[in-house]
């Protein structure tokens, strides 16, 4: 019947154009090869922002991109999504015309977080990471760790700041303020450790409660230590009459007040203190 089928087959999704010749008359039409769903895969996932800040709003984002078996771009597939360490994404996305889409996650966790992007079975996964929020640091924390030390000005006390978000994560290289009463004396600021964490050491020479204050933008806490008089010094301050010209008679008594300090005149209770009189007394 004059007539002939001619075949084509492509591993390349689109149009290609097909001419017939016969001598010098020729036709051409264009046929159109789909990418096979049936092999839909991950071919890509790329981050193309990190580092968001672990606020529970700020997004890190990545691209997926979903192909069949020979590469050919495939719109409107359903991927499944999956992150770990606290963050959310949503369950699954859609592609795009071009076979990709964009994955959205949100973290209140600072850290790195896996996520994961499958379709049929096929998967891949790249690491985000959270920072902790600066803008929101705060003492969480101030604890007393050494206690009663002496009141020689310098043996010192020491408490532990611990500097976080307001989701808990510690923030490092923070400068705390700290302050100090009752004549105590301690660095004005201090700077945060990897782990949120600094030792503030307050030394002070006078015996007594010290409250040490810890301060991060508007965020303050407070704790109080105890300096001790120091007995390794221990001296007679003062010696002073208290009643004198009492009758020589065995009973009747003059009588002396002594006063016992330390070396920076902080009393000291409790100390045996020798008395000797001449003269008979």
């Amino acid at each position: 019947d004059g007539t002939v089928e001619i075949s084509l087959t492509s591993q390349t999704a689109g149009t290609s154009v097909v001419t017939v010749s016969i001598n010098n008359s020729s036709q051409s039409r264009n046929v159109t090869f789909i990418a096979d769903v049936r092999t839909a895969k991950i071919a890509e996932l790329e981050v193309i922002r990190d580092n968001a800040v672990a606020d529970g709003s700020t997004a890190n984002t990545l691209r997926a991109r979903v192909t069949d078996a020979f590469g050919n771009a495939l719109a409107g597939q359903t991927v499944s999504v999956l992150a770990d360490n606290g963050a959310t994404v949503a369950p699954t996305v859609i592609t795009g015309p071009d076979g990709t889409v964009e994955i959205s996650v949100t973290s209140q966790t600072a850290g790195t977080s896996v996520v994961t992007a499958s379709i049929n079975n096929s998967s891949l996964s790249q690491s985000v990471m959270f920072v902790a929020d600066i803008r929101t640091a705060q003492i969480a924390d101030l604890v007393v760790i050494k206690d009663g030390s002496e009141a020689d000005g310098s043996t010192a006390n020491t408490l532990r700041a611990r500097v976080t978000d307001a989701f808990g994560n510690a923030l490092a290289g923070q400068t705390v303020s700290v302050t100090t009463d009752n004549g105590a004396t301690t660095a004005p600021t201090v700077s945060t450790e990897p782990d949120g964490t600094v030792e503030i050491s307050v030394t002070s020479q006078t015996a007594g409660i010290s409250t040490v204050t810890a301060t991060i933008n508007n965020s303050t806490l407070s704790q109080n230590v105890t300096f001790i008089a120091d007995v390794r010094t221990a001296q007679i301050a003062s010696l002073e009459v208290t009643q004198d010209n009492a009758v020589a008679d065995g009973a009747m008594a003059d009588m002396l007040r002594a006063r016992v300090t330390d070396a920076f005149g902080n009393t000291l209770a409790g100390q045996t203190v020798s008395v000797m009189a001449d003269n008979g007394a």
